[in-house]
């Protein structure tokens, strides 16, 4: 009979605590940083995982290995590090396109990775025509009246 009221008194206690952590958040964050100071078990997450494989601070074995750890397949792990490279900016492309670097296509593809959709593309492409300043249409206009053949016809 007395152990049986040890037990319960040590299972309401351990309950009593867990309701107290509930209850009074302070109290349950202090709790973790000094278990976790005892005890690390904390592992970064995918997107920090990714940022560390690319800048060399871990092999890709690593970076893999942990992603396991968070519960990623080596398909997922390596998507999800193949997504993490660096877009050039839209301007970018854009600029590219106009130079014939890149074709329509491809721009497509590079703004839908960008998560433009088709409609904002066509815009985009239209708001990126260049329109000569008013003192260059002037200029292009004074070189065509004034040019040499221009000169001798008149």
């Amino acid at each position: 009979m007395a152990l049986t009221g040890v037990v319960s008194g040590l299972m309401s206690g351990g309950g009593l605590a867990n309701l107290l952590l509930g209850i009074y958040p302070p109290l349950s964050t202090q709790y973790s940083k000094w278990a976790y100071s005892k005890h690390p078990n904390m592992i970064p997450g995918i997107g920090d995982l990714v940022e560390l494989a690319y800048r060399g601070e871990i092999d890709y074995g690593t970076f893999l290995g942990t992603a396991k750890q968070n519960g990623f397949d080596n398909e997922w792990a390596e998507r999800l590090f193949a997504a993490g490279t660096v877009l050039l900016s839209t301007g970018d492309y854009l600029r590219l396109w106009r130079r014939g670097e890149i074709t329509a296509e491809e721009l497509e593809k590079f703004l839908l990775k960008q998560r433009f959709s088709l409609p904002a593309i066509e815009h985009i492409k239209k708001a990126s025509e260049f329109f000569p300043s008013p003192q260059d249409l002037i200029s292009f206009a004074v070189r065509e009246v004034y040019s040499p053949d221009i000169v001798k016809k008149f």
